[in-house]
């Protein structure tokens, strides 16, 4: 039988359907950090070419893949120069320039080094059966099996950025399978990395902002929590002392369990989340839920404080506990309790 399959890159791999994805959502295999947290790759093209091949080419690197809504880390990212040492090349060769295999789209070479090279094939120029870019004209010509060079290119970013293997997580996970995906199979578009490409990177070049999200990619590490990290409200100390109606200021922190599992995540702020209170009299049983709330902030040691206080006609002890309801990528925790007692006495 032969198997007319559309190859990306690095393996030449026969199969009759795109990799169905797996049950799990890990981080994208075989990562690892390649260059300094938020280092800028210079690029140029590999020769004059067509107005389209540039476009897609410079929006691929310099919009796509930067896109903090989906790229929330300090992985490199890419800026045009006419003397870059990395170079996107459109090439002419029949065979890979990376590997030789006769049925390749695209390719790449170096990652970790500033003369990375990125390789998409001209199919005017080296011809092979139907295939076609998409791109070219907006339209998948009638007879041919079409490709986004736009979804090729964040593929190969990845293999140059972080040494990414390829994943059988499926495109909703990872834009990393070991077959490219074309018109009008799921993913054959897609624009920026996925989220479990994102989680890769934020393990090894941590978050551009504390305040964005997490990836929600993390089953398999250790101590993730239906895939998302665990979170930790702490409060410093644990009872205080004042004079009816005095304010007493609480004072804790909301972040990122802090363990080696995390990598670099490991202790980060919850920057500008919400840390809900809870009070019930400290002979009582029955807690009355978010009655105050306040912002994390992003310095390291206690980074939230609220005050409270309370008027009263006899002394009178209320018992308090801050808590993060999560999100995606992480997940909730409730903090110790913390007694004030106010007394009319002073």
């Amino acid at each position: 039988m032969t198997c007319r399959i559309m190859l990306t890159c690095l393996a030449a791999v026969c199969a009759l359907a795109l990799s169905a994805p797996a049950l799990a959502h890990s981080p994208t295999a075989g990562t690892a950090k390649l260059y300094a947290d938020n280092v800028v790759l210079d690029w140029r093209f590999g020769a004059d070419y067509p107005a389209w091949v540039d476009t897609a080419v410079t929006t691929a690197l310099e919009s796509d893949y930067p896109n903090r809504a989906f790229n929330n880390s300090r992985m490199p990212t890419f800026a045009y120069s006419a003397l870059g040492s990395g170079a996107v090349v459109f090439s002419n060769s029949a065979t890979s320039p990376c590997t030789g295999n006769p049925d390749w789209l695209q390719c790449a070479a170096g990652g970790g080094t500033d003369t990375w090279r990125i390789y998409v094939r001209n199919f005017r120029a080296a011809p092979h059966g139907s295939w076609w870019w998409f791109n070219e004209t907006g339209a998948c010509p009638a007879g041919k099996t079409c490709w986004d060079m736009r979804r090729a290119l964040e593929h190969e970013i990845l293999h140059i950025t972080m040494s990414a293997d390829h994943d059988s997580q499926g495109e909703a996970n990872t834009v990393m399978g070991s077959v490219s995906p074309w018109l009008p199979n799921g993913g054959w578009n897609t624009h920026h990395i996925q989220r479990c490409d994102e989680a890769a990177a934020q393990l090894l070049y941590d978050l551009a902002s504390t305040a964005g999200v997490y990836a929600n990619c993390y089953d398999h590490i250790a101590g993730a929590v239906d895939g998302k990290l665990e979170s930790t409200i702490s409060m410093a100390g644990t009872s205080a002392f004042a004079c009816s109606g005095q304010a007493v200021a609480v004072k804790g922190r909301a972040a990122i369990l802090n363990t080696t599992n995390y990598k670099r995540l490991a202790d980060n702020p919850l920057t500008n989340r919400t840390v809900w209170f809870d009070r019930k009299l400290h002979s009582g049983a029955t807690w009355t839920l978010n009655i105050a709330s306040t912002l994390a902030s992003n310095v390291s040691g206690n980074n939230w404080t609220k005050s409270f206080a309370v008027s009263t006609p006899t002394t009178i002890s209320y018992d308090y506990r801050a808590h993060y309801d999560g999100e995606v990528g992480v997940d909730d925790d409730t903090s110790p309790t913390f007694t004030i007692t106010w007394s009319r006495a002073c």
